[in-house]
């Protein structure tokens, strides 16, 4: 994939800047599987992407997760709704 298909996308606000981190896991992705691969025949292609898609996929609900809800990822402590007693993230330490 060329690099000025990547480079030519907007990237003005600070909400887009989790589409370059993805676009830039993309392109490195893309990169390696062409370099690892054969991609003579078209079953290649797909079935290195296939192959990929768990990756690939998990990589950008990540970045759309940590958009909408990236400010309750960092937030340690949420006050109960029933009682109102302030409770520790699990996975905070």
């Amino acid at each position: 994939m060329p690099d000025c298909a990547v480079q030519h996308l907007p990237h003005e606000s600070s909400e887009s800047s989790w589409r370059t981190e993805v676009f830039q896991f993309l392109n490195e992705k893309l990169d390696q599987l062409e370099t690892k691969s054969s991609m003579d025949k078209t079953e290649d292609i797909t079935g290195t992407i296939f192959q990929n898609k768990s990756e690939i996929l998990g990589r950008m609900t990540l970045g759309l997760i940590k958009n909408r809800y990236g400010d309750l990822l960092e937030q340690e402590y949420y006050n109960c709704p029933t009682c109102g007693k302030p409770i520790k993230t699990w996975n905070k330490k």
